[in-house]
């Protein structure tokens, strides 16, 4: 048992490789809560090794030298120096990383770090995503069942940092259907201080916004991993492909006259590019 109350093991008690699993059965985790833990110990019945890295030196050392399979890190516990490194040296090592989030700016942040290194990612927003299931996403070496690191790779460039990290919020909680009140209570924020961000930074509502994101990643779903429109409308929470697309004809009209199964995610990219000027 760890200092953690854990049987995974830390920095002061891991096994060498020529005794333990061996590299590509470890995942690295940093920051995580026991209840997050916990999540992932069947991973050890499937003789995974859960390796628990307490300080940012070693962590960022042990994905520079590619000794895992993945790593799963808290954003919150890295600064924005800290980041960058980790996702440069997962990005050099083809290292798959998972970012258990809460919808910060500095998350947003440390998802655009990680997306302009084109690195595998995945990101498990609290409260909402399975840390899990992200897991088994990367693991199983699946292709994201969402848009976000193109959406985020395709943000002007010359935006300002708060515009793209409003986008990339955007882009997180627009995955599935969900209404303003609840973007709201995520970001811990008024309504009514949401509502005047995304019009000062897009001039447009953030019901408006969600729904393009829900467009794109709908899109994504379809086009690019060949999704049933049914499969995608389950996915993004709709009860049926006739509600999602009765959603984006109230909302983005324009791109929404073919049916779901016709959606082409660059044709909805450059739409979106339009819509916003």
């Amino acid at each position: 048992m760890n200092a953690h109350g854990s049987g995974a093991p830390s920095d002061g008690d891991l096994i060498p490789d020529e005794v333990g699993f061996g590299i590509g059965r470890r995942i690295l985790t940093y920051g995580l809560s026991m209840e997050e833990l916990d999540q992932l110990r069947r991973y050890e019945a499937a003789n995974y090794e859960l390796v628990i890295v307490n300080d940012v030196a070693s962590l960022i050392e042990r994905i520079a030298s590619g000794a895992c399979k993945l790593a799963v890190l808290d954003s919150a516990s890295l600064s924005d120096s800290a980041m960058r490194e980790c996702a440069t040296a997962a990005h050099l090592r083809g290292l798959p990383l998972l970012l258990v989030i809460r919808l910060t700016q500095r998350a947003a942040r440390h998802v655009l770090t990680c997306a302009a290194t084109q690195l595998s990612l995945a990101v498990a927003v609290r409260g909402i995503d399975s840390i899990e299931r992200g897991v088994e996403t990367l693991v199983d070496n699946k292709r994201p069942t969402d848009a976000l690191l193109q959406i985020a790779q395709r943000l002007p460039a010359a935006w300002a940092q708060p515009n793209r990290g409003l986008a990339t919020e955007a882009a997180l909680v627009g995955r599935r259907v969900c209404s303003v009140p609840e973007w709201a209570v995520m970001r811990k924020t008024s309504v009514r201080t949401l509502e005047r961000q995304i019009s000062r930074a897009f001039r447009v509502t953030p019901t408006r916004l969600l729904a393009w994101m829900l467009f794109l990643h709908t899109a994504w779903r379809i086009d690019e991993l060949g999704w049933s429109p049914k499969r995608a409308a389950t996915e993004s929470g709709a009860s049926s492909p006739y509600e999602l697309r009765r959603r984006f004809q109230r909302t983005v009209p324009a791109n929404s006259a073919l049916p779901l199964r016709h959606l082409s995610f660059p044709d909805a990219c450059d739409a979106f590019a339009g819509f916003l000027g």
